[in-house]
């Protein structure tokens, strides 16, 4: 049975998302709903005892900052407070339209946007050292979103037959879109015991490639967040993340991580591991969230990169899983 996408978990991301924000920018809100317009998403705000429409409206251009969009506007109507949300994002870098453009792009890699220069910034994972990826930031920077482009660009450009997809979500949000790929080998791991289950699996994969000598197709472990998984199995998370790391590069096996810095910074072994590209966002001058346009920095080894991210917004999510289960490949176009 083919497996689908629901565009209610992207929405329920990004209301929670925003949600963070508030709370952040002082104007604690419950944000619920999520529909779908024309042009904009429209959410339902609860604002907390004491929190007014104003201090709401103030605090919106900064959300909009945050979220890189254009346009967000609040509105008081008899009975509640909505919020509507542009589906274009201010930066207009968008990762299909991207992948479109660009002539040939080689299997095995992620393309993540433009650098400053101008050049679009393509990850190959076969180098020994971007071979892992960690994106370090905290919430509402677009690290799960990040997370979730590196994965589809990656399905666009490889077949079933080279790489593999694992994911662990313990939100079961960001993610979700992997079980809809081709790629996908197993469903996302959503609940801490499968997780652990999972992590055991693919150590016990990585000693059978090594017993009998194979590496493909190449196995891609996607995890955003691990800070439920550090409540219960403490440092031995750590160490079994070290050991999955550094035996998967000879036998095809990669991890590309997203976490909160102080989950990361409680992986020392994982910090000190050589082909991991480390990533995390550009800062503003003067406030502490990232750029408007969501810059990102990746670091490989000691050279700094600075790259805008091409996002994928609802609509493109659901035209990248058709894309992806078509057969169409950024890779085999001339």
């Amino acid at each position: 049975m083919q497996r689908t996408f629901s565009p209610s978990s992207y929405l329920d991301q990004q209301a929670d998302q925003i949600e963070a924000l508030l709370l952040d920018y002082e104007a604690p809100a419950r944000v619920e709903g999520g529909v779908i317009r024309e042009d904009h998403v429209r959410y339902h705000l609860t604002p907390n005892v004491g929190i007014g429409v104003q201090s709401l409206v103030m605090a919106a251009d900064r959300v909009a900052e945050s979220l890189g969009v254009e346009g967000l506007q609040v509105q008081a109507e008899a009975d509640s407070i909505t919020l509507d949300v542009p589906l274009r994002p201010a930066a207009g870098l968008r990762m299909l339209p991207l992948l479109h453009m660009l002539r040939r792009i080689q299997p095995c890699t992620s393309l993540v946007g433009m650098r400053t220069d101008q050049r679009p910034l393509v990850i190959d994972w076969a180098r020994g050292s971007t071979w892992h990826a960690w994106i370090s930031a905290p919430q509402g920077s677009g690290k799960s979103e990040l997370l979730r482009s590196l994965l589809i660009s990656l399905a666009l450009t490889s077949r079933s037959s080279e790489v593999q997809f694992l994911g662990i979500d313990l939100g079961g949000r960001e993610l979700a879109v992997l079980e809809a790929l081709p790629q996908s080998t197993y469903m996302l791991a959503s609940e801490t015991g499968y997780a652990i289950e999972l992590l055991h699996w693919l150590m016990e994969e990585i000693e059978h490639r090594e017993r009998v000598g194979f590496s493909n197709p190449q196995l891609f472990l996607f995890i955003d967040e691990v800070r439920g998984l550090l409540e219960v199995m403490g440092p031995e998370l750590d160490q079994l993340l070290q050991e999955l790391a550094l035996k998967g590069r000879s036998v095809g096996v990669h991890m590309i991580g997203a976490s909160h810095p102080i989950a990361f910074d409680q992986l020392p072994l994982l910090h000190a591991l050589p082909g991991v590209l480390r990533i995390h966002p550009a800062r503003a001058a003067q406030h502490q969230h990232p750029s408007p346009k969501a810059r990102f920095i990746f670091q490989e080894r000691r050279k700094e990169t600075l790259a805008d991210v091409a996002w994928l917004t609802v609509g493109d999510l659901d035209a990248a899983i058709d894309l992806a289960r078509s057969g169409w490949r950024a890779c085999e176009r001339g």
